[in-house]
């Protein structure tokens, strides 16, 4: 999507909120800074797929468990307002709009950051005073039918869909505002994330899959399938700003989520393939990419990213597989007892911003291999927990 860059008269004379590709003038600083952003990062908190599909955030950066960088092939878009004293509220008159309203970001080689371009190709460079910026992924949203706003509350977005096809899920993303920045922010070259920090958080909820067999026997997992859970919502970050102290607003994501399931012929595919069941739990994805199935095909597997939603009694996974050759399927609700590990709670919640792991395990007896039950566990994102079902 291009959007046109705006200007606006000042005090009665020209002011341009961001230029490209000349001196900003007695208004701007003396020695053009190039507007880029950073690597965005990607908190654990609560494809377009033109470029990526599938999560991001599979890469680690910074030796920490729960922030990860962002892919360079994928784009985002950005919201900015340039005001001259320090941030004072998203719609405050004070605040001049700039051509940063849902503006595409890409990554660009020269900046060694994601920079936004001039139709002609051109930077654009800081304007005078001060601005503060808000972010979201991916930036062609719309392509697939739903419509994004910013506002003071933050960003909405209406009648998004996730697709039927697990091949083309993808990560939506929301960020946290970034504040009062200037182009000093942007002279360390010394710090190879110069630039304008942007922090993402996820709006969806991801749903992936480890195995594992306490038996002697040979167990091969066939497929795992995921019906009967909602499938189309509107998301609101629910901004709230605090007037004392603006860096701690608080966002509470809440999606209104449709009537509409995925029917059980259109199932998500979780995995399907033939992967061996370890004695020793392992995810899915990571045995799927290391194996081939019988047939030397490479196993499809995908985390699937899906509405978060209230369960019900039709959200159903049904697992085909086979034991000493032998084929068989199970099927268990996902709503039933789902723990979390770090406060021990019952839920039958998919929330925003949380991975749930399903362990599906071969248990050694007979009484486990037919019993369906729920054990703490948790991921990264604030993600929480593993669901054992015993098969």
């Amino acid at each position: 999507m291009k959007k046109n860059l705006f200007f606006f008269l000042v005090a009665g004379m020209a002011f341009a909120s961001c230029v490209s590709d000349e001196t900003v003038g007695e208004q701007g600083v003396k020695e053009p800074v190039k507007l880029a952003f950073s690597s965005p990062l990607l908190q654990s908190n609560k494809g377009t797929r033109a470029n990526f599909y599938g999560e991001i955030g599979d890469h680690m950066y910074g030796g920490s468990s729960t922030v990860y960088k962002y892919p360079q092939e994928e784009d985002f878009i950005i919201y900015a307002v340039n005001h001259e004293g320090d941030f004072a509220g998203w719609d405050n008159l004070a605040n001049i709009p700039v051509a940063f309203n849902g503006t595409k970001i890409s990554y660009d080689q020269p900046v060694d950051g994601w920079a936004p371009k001039t139709s002609e190709g051109g930077y654009y460079y800081w304007p005078s005073g001060k601005m503060s910026f808000a972010a979201s992924s991916p930036y062609d949203l719309e392509c697939v039918g739903a419509e994004r706003t910013y506002g003071a509350d933050g960003v909405t977005i209406k009648n998004f869909e996730v697709n039927s096809n697990a091949e083309h899920h993808f990560d939506l993303l929301y960020s946290d505002r970034t504040l009062n920045q200037t182009s000093e922010n942007m002279l360390d070259k010394a710090d190879y994330y110069s630039g304008i920090p942007i922090n993402f958080r996820h709006a969806l909820s991801s749903v992936r899959f480890s195995i594992m067999n306490e038996s002697e026997a040979i167990v091969l997992l066939k497929k795992i399938e995921v019906y009967g859970v909602k499938y189309k919502g509107t998301f609101k970050e629910n901004l709230t700003e605090d007037p004392e102290n603006y860096s701690e607003s608080k966002q509470n994501p809440e999606w209104t989520v449709g009537d509409g399931m995925i029917a059980k012929e259109k199932a998500y595919l979780g995995f399907q393939g033939s992967v061996l069941f370890p004695i020793s739990a392992q995810y899915v994805a990571q045995l799927a990419a290391n194996d081939q199935d019988e047939d030397g095909e490479v196993e499809e597997s995908h985390q699937l990213l899906l509405m978060p939603q209230d369960l019900t009694d039709d959200a159903t996974v049904v697992v085909t597989y086979t034991v000493n050759g032998s084929l068989r399927t199970k099927t268990a609700k996902l709503k039933d007892g789902i723990v979390l590990k770090t406060t021990d709670e019952t839920v039958s919640t998919w929330e925003p911003g949380t991975r749930y792991t399903y362990r599906l395990v071969y248990g050694k007896s007979a009484a486990d291999q037919d019993r369906i039950y729920f054990a703490p566990g948790a991921e990264q994102w604030v993600d929480h927990e593993v669901i054992v079902i015993n098969l």
